[in-house]
């Protein structure tokens, strides 16, 4: 999966097996699904706490996007969410990722009504 991912994302959103290991456990309970075509051409992490559902990361392969994977992992952790009783999903993306964004909308994702702020600090 982590071939997958830095074939995926850029180096500042690449996940390595620390980050990886930290989406899973970002909520008490998670799930990873995988596709592969032989090997893994996509993959979603989706996690719930009480009744919130997210998605935590969803990666598809650059030649297959467009083949409608991304749709189904998300359908796939929707349904996942729902059974185990989120009432609510929240997915975040970077506001540039056109792509990601035309998805989640696609897909009924909407923006939420209040925004981020994100702050940095050197770690020392």
């Amino acid at each position: 999966m982590l071939d997958l991912d830095s074939r995926t994302f850029d180096d500042f959103w690449r996940l390595d097996d620390d980050g990886l290991s930290d989406a899973m456990d970002a909520t008490p309970v998670s799930r990873m699904r995988v596709i592969r075509d032989p090997g893994i051409v996509g993959y979603a992490v989706a996690g719930r706490a009480a009744a919130q559902g997210f998605l935590q990361r969803l990666a598809v392969d650059p030649s297959h996007q467009g083949s409608g994977l991304g749709s189904t992992l998300v359908h796939d952790a929707l349904h996942w969410m729902r059974r185990r009783g989120a009432t609510i999903a929240w997915v975040n993306t970077q506001e540039a990722n056109a792509r990601a964004l035309a998805l989640y909308e696609h897909l009924g994702f909407r923006a939420a009504d209040h925004h981020l702020t994100v702050l940095a600090r050197a770690v020392r």
